[in-house]
């Protein structure tokens, strides 16, 4: 488990990965914009070379995802892909949801609005 935290944000940005099952879930709280995305960019795409079962960033404790970390999301996205792991998006702060809705990267991530749900969708189909 790691836990990053940036000081000096204007509203303070955490992260935190844990393995549910072989799943990495990186729990980020605050806001995600100019000055806190590296850190959220950095903490996924550290968990992508791992090659988890799945990847999920829980944003269920942001309150802001600004147009760089929408563009994050959509990036790491597309390299989870690419590397042919699940990502996926655990998200319900209806002003984030708003956001990435009207960004229109809904049709780049997969977004499912509790955790559960998304882990449900990454976890390999047994065998």
């Amino acid at each position: 488990m790691r836990n990053i935290q940036l000081a000096g944000a204007p509203q303070p940005c955490a992260v935190e990965t844990r393995s549910v099952d072989g799943v990495a879930v990186t729990r980020v709280t605050g806001e995600v914009d100019i000055g806190t995305c590296d850190l959220v960019r950095t903490e996924l795409i550290n968990q992508l070379t791992e090659r988890p079962a799945g990847l999920i960033a829980d944003l269920s404790d942001v309150t802001f995802v600004g147009s760089i970390g929408i563009a994050m999301l959509v990036t790491v996205s597309g390299e989870a892909k690419q590397e042919d792991l699940n990502f996926t998006v655990a998200a319900d702060c209806r002003p984030v949801l708003r956001l990435l809705h009207v960004a229109g990267a809904v049709g780049f991530l997969a977004l499912f609005p509790t955790l559960p749900e998304a882990l449900a969708a990454v976890r390999p189909a047994p065998a």
